[in-house]
């Protein structure tokens, strides 16, 4: 499907998208800074801070992945982790802070959900005593879950709706 998730949170893949051309313009474009992980968050919020937007929960598309994709690489160097903090997360996240600064878009809400991403960052030790435990605790969870829907699903044969693609 063409959709991200991140931190429980589903955004469209940067196919899914169409945007006017002159609000393409308006905002400037994508980022020279960011290419890679995270240049179609970045363009996101360019253009949803500034305009209105349509979301549908339909999936309209589908995103392929290979072991070649840009957020493969940046896996196999540690600039991207599923689910923890990683260098990547966090200059989106400081570009992001300075970005709505900038455009006067910083309001109370914006800058406490802000302040909750970047606390990992901005306190590492801490979260390394007591956030990074508790994360690998809550995927540790998710693993012996799926393993076990696996298990439970091993053997039955797949409905159709299921092999349809």
């Amino acid at each position: 499907e063409a959709f991200i998730t991140t931190g429980g949170h589903i955004l469209p893949g940067i196919c899914s998208l169409t945007v006017r051309r002159e609000a393409v313009a308006e905002v400037g474009g994508f980022e020279p800074d960011f290419r890679g992980c995270y240049e179609d968050q970045v363009f996101l919020a360019k253009i949803c801070s500034r305009f209105p937007v349509h979301v549908t929960s339909r999936c309209l598309d589908r995103y392929r992945q290979h072991s070649a994709s840009c957020t493969a690489q940046a896996q196999l160097t540690g600039d991207y982790l599923p689910g923890l903090p990683h260098p990547a997360r966090e200059r989106f996240l400081r570009w992001l802070h300075v970005y709505l600064e900038r455009e006067g878009r910083l309001g109370p809400s914006i800058k406490r959900a802000l302040a909750r991403e970047l606390w990992p960052y901005d306190n590492p030790k801490t979260f390394a005593l007591v956030g990074l435990p508790f994360l690998q605790t809550k995927f540790a969870l998710k693993r012996l879950k799926r393993a076990a829907i696996h298990r439970t699903m091993s053997g039955r044969r797949p409905s159709l709706a299921a092999t349809a693609d």
